[in-house]
């Protein structure tokens, strides 16, 4: 089998990373894997979670504290990476891409800029990290409510999210919310969201758009509390498949040297038991498929 983790973050580029790209490179390898994307964090006018509309020009140096960072500067260092890679005779493949922190007000004008100026990205993965304009890891309150009126109103933004029809490949880390969740069970149950997670499954499978599983949440959760969450609800996936939904890709959104392909060869496990034949990543924005029976 070959297998991508299609989600990853440096101290490079990441305000919140703390790895290497070296050490990224190792870990990636020392999991046996076949290639990664390096996907840096782009939140545009997000600083300490406090969204500033319009702080910075779009392609102009970033704001004092601002998520963003220079395009070409990461293509180059990305390039650096490939070329040293061959050097030593390594198969190892890198891929460029992106993750985007979603707003509604950048509508349409970080898309319209990206179109021009964003060439160069296998993939682009976009995320929600906002519930009503407050990055949930800063601002707790969307929590208080409860499970299901939380989680509820972060699907409602995925919704949106994908209504606006925006060009990008991977809808990352759909379940992010369970993430800074303070309840005793965390997970999101398919019976408990089903008609929202319903639409968000159609909405990507008529833009062939592809799902993110994320292993994060899960290895946070287990190294902050010792809590082990475990696997996803096969309920979610199953669903996602009946609908007719066929690109899934696997990212473990690494931050920290020594989690690149963490609790992989669980989720590969789960996700053939529910269904799934193949895995997809992208090179220069086409799916590219690889068999897991």
């Amino acid at each position: 089998m070959r297998i991508y983790d299609n989600h990853s973050h440096t101290r490079e580029f990441s305000p919140d990373g703390s790895q290497s790209f070296d050490e990224l490179i190792a870990d990636v390898e020392a999991a046996g894997l076949a290639g990664f994307m390096i996907t840096e964090h782009y939140d545009k006018d997000m600083i300490d979670g406090i969204p500033h509309p319009g702080i910075s020009e779009y392609g102009a140096p970033a704001a004092a504290g601002e998520w963003v960072f220079p395009f070409a500067a990461a293509r180059e260092r990305t390039e650096a990476a490939r070329e040293a890679l061959v050097a030593r005779g390594s198969e190892l493949e890198i891929l460029h891409g992106i993750e985007i922190g979603w707003l509604p007000y950048q509508n349409p004008g970080l898309w319209d800029w990206m179109a021009g100026n964003g060439q160069g990205f296998d993939g682009i993965i976009v995320a929600v990290h906002c519930v009503d304009g407050r990055d949930i890891y800063y601002d707790r309150r969307s929590y208080e409510d409860g499970r299901a009126a939380a989680y509820g109103r972060y699907l409602d933004h995925a919704i949106d999210l994908l209504r606006a029809d925006l060009d990008f490949d991977i809808l990352g880390h759909f379940d992010y919310v369970m993430r800074y969740a303070h309840y005793e069970d965390a997970r999101l149950l398919y019976e408990e969201q089903a008609g929202k997670l319903d639409e968000i499954f159609r909405l990507l499978i008529a833009q062939g758009k592809s799902l993110e599983f994320n292993t994060r949440t899960r290895y946070r959760l287990l190294d902050a509390g010792g809590v082990d969450i475990g696997l996803p609800d096969g309920a979610i996936l199953r669903r996602y498949l009946e609908l007719g939904g066929e690109r899934v890709s696997l990212g473990s959104d690494c931050h920290e040297a020594g989690n690149a392909g963490r609790f992989f060869p669980d989720m590969i496990e789960w996700l053939r038991a529910n269904g799934l034949r193949y895995l997809t990543h992208f090179r220069k924005r086409e799916a590219v498929f690889e068999s897991i029976e």
